[in-house]
């Protein structure tokens, strides 16, 4: 009915919802990911070794559901990189009620930023925070942890829509990569900082080399 039909307004917030939330963000997901991991090479062929131990011969199959849980470390190499890198640096919220916070009250209907980038980089919550480690995100190290300590995909009743899609699809992409190449870079984690725009880029792009891996 016509009562049913969404608004032009409606129908353009949609689709710039799938066109930035699921291609920009993930997309500069992935580059940091790759980043991360050639920038740290032990790690990487932790990684690469359990991709390795999941398709066995069988290396141009397609991922399935069941190999995605089967590689913990890639999942918590891709946790880490979001930790030190989340795709969107800054969450705005709109207070429905007066908010208590730090001595101050903060009135209903003002809205508040909320930076994911910083929070994830607090030194009291992440020991050795501008290392990347993904054994930060083993069960015996983050059980204690408040669930809004890692908010890349932001938190609450109004968190990113996408992010099981967007974590299945990081594993399905570095998986493929790393199956086939090794990653190579001449530059420390750091030597790339990131740009704080809308989504969060390396500043000088990926800069790597890839090198082909024996199948």
């Amino acid at each position: 009915t016509g009562e049913d039909r969404l608004a032009t307004d409606d129908l353009m917030d949609e689709v710039e919802t799938f066109m930035f939330e699921g291609h920009d963000t993930t997309a500069a997901g992935l580059a940091w990911a790759v980043w991360c991991l050639a920038t740290n090479p032990k790690i990487q062929e932790q990684a690469a070794a359990e991709v390795a131990g999941v398709f066995k011969d069988d290396a141009d199959r397609e991922a399935t559901r069941d190999d995605l849980h089967a590689m913990p470390y890639l999942d918590r190499c891709i946790k880490e990189t979001m930790r030190l890198f989340p795709p969107v640096p800054i969450v705005m919220r709109k207070l429905q009620n007066d908010f208590e916070c730090g001595g101050h009250t903060l009135p209903r209907g003002v809205t508040v930023s909320i930076c994911p980038l910083a929070i994830h980089r607090n030194e009291a919550v992440y020991e050795n925070c501008q290392s990347f480690d993904p054994d930060r995100f083993l069960p015996e190290r983050s059980v204690n942890r408040h669930a809004f300590d890692y908010i890349p995909f932001s938190a609450g009743p109004r968190n990113c829509i996408g992010q099981r899609f967007a974590s299945y699809e990081q594993k399905v992409v570095l998986s493929w990569l790393l199956r086939r190449y090794r990653f190579e870079c001449g530059m420390k984690l750091f030597d790339n900082p990131p740009m704080s725009e809308a989504v969060l880029r390396p500043k000088h792009g990926c800069l790597i080399r890839m090198y082909r891996r024996e199948l």
